[in-house]
């Protein structure tokens, strides 16, 4: 049996990129129905289903490409990259929309901010309130990206895990 040498970074960039892709695509469709700012259940179902199946769908051909053979270690790193790639590509879309696609969308989230804190405290001074609506500004645009990038890497650490252990084959010497 000859042994084919599979390079992991340009599998990871590869399917990083598609990872990345249907998140921009997810995006797009959201922000054009109106459920950009929505949050339940069945959008997390699709999210959810999105990270899953690219992962396991990268690992699935890699191990193919790799003669059936599929290292829980590989696993993880590939699992983990395809993740880390996509979300970076997805973080780009949210950063464009937020900034140069349709800024409105930052003041309604600020404008929201502000009324909730202005209902939990009638007595906010103004200086407060605009040092509390710059906080949510900064981490609206930024921090939330992060906090979001470590969660989806946990996730994509979990699914190339419970995958990486159902398909893992080592070869035998």
């Amino acid at each position: 049996m000859t042994s084919i040498n599979i390079s992991i970074k340009k599998h990871i960039v590869k399917y990083g990129v598609i990872y990345g892709f249907f998140w921009i695509i997810y995006g797009i469709i959201r922000y054009s129905t109106g459920y950009g700012r929505a949050s339940n259940w069945w959008l997390s179902t699709v999210e959810l289903f999105i990270h899953i199946s690219v992962i396991i769908y990268g690992l699935d051909k890699y191990k193919s490409l790799n003669n059936g053979f599929l290292k829980l270690s590989e696993a993880l790193k590939i699992g983990i990259g395809i993740t880390f790639m996509g979300h970076i590509i997805g973080m780009i879309w949210h950063v464009l929309l937020k900034t140069v696609i349709d800024p409105e969308i930052l003041n309604q989230i600020l404008e929201a901010k502000r009324d909730q804190i202005i209902q939990n405290n009638p007595n906010i001074s103004s200086e407060l309130l605009s040092q509390k609506i710059k906080q949510t500004k900064y981490y609206s645009i930024f921090w939330l990206e992060i906090t979001l990038l470590g969660i989806y890497s946990l996730i994509g650490i979990l699914v190339s895990l419970i995958a990486g252990a159902i398909m893992h084959k080592k070869r035998k010497l």
